[in-house]
């Protein structure tokens, strides 16, 4: 981030020196000319590396209530992450256009948090406005959870999942928790950490109203099933790497790793989810880290640790120097396997 924020300034002082120098010698076009580059580079580096438009916090600075009966949760979550609580009078949220107007004039910020009876949503106002919200019991997840082929899954093949067994899987980089909850759907118990505070509070109102008991009319199988799966997740309360650190490490089988990717191109193939999810995180700078602490315990006989997988863009490089043993190639996804590992990472 420090290397990035350097370039990026290093970048813009060129340029603007060489613009002053061009108008103080009466080179108008040349000034002009270095004023356009200064833009462009500034646009660019921005757009490669969002974190240095600041960090995530300042983002936003606010949380807005429309669930009154959730005043004192919403209270929790203002005061975990410094944020001002605004209590909002209409219920229902109104119509887009409007919604984004009256956001607005609550905070300058670019975007900001709310909590209505469907749970903690994060809302961007500028430059699109979208919102992101966890809900593992949404309609897409339910269809993954029933038709997206089981054990058949380029995941669990990566995952060497076999029938009748629980392995416990450490999720390093949770994000919203869609990997977790199919893996949770397969039989898997995981452990999910996230490092962004906004995310992570995004998670955790989710995995909270998930395992709230179903009401006695909607008991059915499928319901059965879904608290099944969701009372085999858990978010950790340190972070991945302290977490590689602790004792708890010692007991996990299978780690996995889905760092993001900063996508430079803007096509249908990326969705707008992950668009959004990505301008909140930026990329992850510390997946490399996470992957080389995590190795050595593949050789360690005190580890119950059996594989590290990583997902990744199927045409994205490795995530590290250090070579998988094997590979899972999808159409959009890859999944980089280590099995075993040998030397030293010094």
């Amino acid at each position: 981030m420090l290397v990035q924020r350097g370039i990026h300034l290093s970048v813009i002082y060129f340029f603007c020196y060489g613009a002053f120098q061009a108008y103080y010698r009466l080179l108008v076009y040349k000034a002009v000319s270095c004023f356009l580059l200064s833009f462009y580079f500034y646009l660019s580096f921005s757009y490669v590396f969002p974190e240095t438009l600041g960090s995530v916090i300042e983002l936003l600075d606010t949380l807005i209530c429309m669930d009154k009966a959730n005043t004192a949760l919403a209270k929790a979550y203002s005061e975990s992450l410094a944020l001002t609580l605004f209590s909002f009078e209409q219920a229902e949220r109104p119509a887009q256009s409007a919604w984004i107007q009256a956001c607005s004039k609550i905070t300058k910020k670019d975007s900001l948090l709310f909590l209505d009876h469907k749970g903690l949503h994060w809302q961007s106002l500028r430059p699109k406005p979208y919102c992101i919200h966890v809900d593992f019991a949404s309609p897409q997840l339910d269809y993954r959870r029933q038709k997206g082929g089981g054990l058949g899954q380029l995941i669990a093949k990566a995952m060497a999942l076999k029938p009748n067994r629980t392995p416990r899987v450490f999720d390093a980089t949770a994000g919203l928790g869609t990997d977790a909850f199919v893996l949770a759907s397969l039989g898997c118990r995981v452990l999910m950490a996230e490092r962004n505070p906004i995310v992570r509070v995004l998670l955790e109102d989710g995995l909270l109203r998930a395992k709230q008991p179903a009401l006695p009319a909607l008991d059915s199988e499928s319901d059965r099933e879904f608290q099944a799966i969701v009372a085999r997740m858990e978010l950790c309360s340190h972070e991945g790497q302290d977490f590689l650190e602790s004792e708890s490490f010692g007991l996990i089988e299978l780690l996995y790793l889905d760092p993001m990717f900063p996508h430079r191109e803007k096509t249908a193939l990326v969705k707008k989810e992950m668009q959004a999810l990505q301008y909140l995180v930026g990329s992850d700078a510390d997946g490399v880290d996470l992957l080389e602490r995590a190795l050595p315990a593949l050789a360690s006989p005190v580890h119950s640790l059996e594989r590290v997988v990583v997902k990744r863009p199927r045409v994205a490089p490795l995530l590290s120097s250090i070579r998988p043993q094997h590979q899972y190639e999808g159409k959009r996804n890859r999944y980089d396997i280590y099995l075993h590992f040998k030397g030293s990472l010094l």
